[in-house]
């Protein structure tokens, strides 16, 4: 940006500074609206990388059957 450029900015901001101020909430306001969408991408990509890992895991294998299942199921698994 040149000095000229700068200085006319400056009279911009002489004239009207609530003009400057809107541009600056708007600015804002887009970088805010930039930084919630990215948070939502992330933890969207969060829950896909989440849900595509989680796979079901057997539990309760045992060949046991009756009280000494009942009994393993109590008391836990050695293993």
């Amino acid at each position: 940006m040149s000095s000229q450029d700068d200085s006319g900015f400056q009279d911009d901001i002489d004239k009207d500074p609530s003009t400057h101020l809107l541009q600056l909430l708007l600015l804002q306001n887009q970088q805010m609206g930039q930084i919630m969408m990215e948070a939502i991408i992330i933890v969207v990509e969060a829950v896909i990388v989440a849900t595509e890992k989680a796979q079901c895991i057997p539990y309760h294998i045992s060949i046991l059957m009756g009280k000494m299942w009942v009994l393993e199921l109590l008391n836990g698994h050695p293993n």
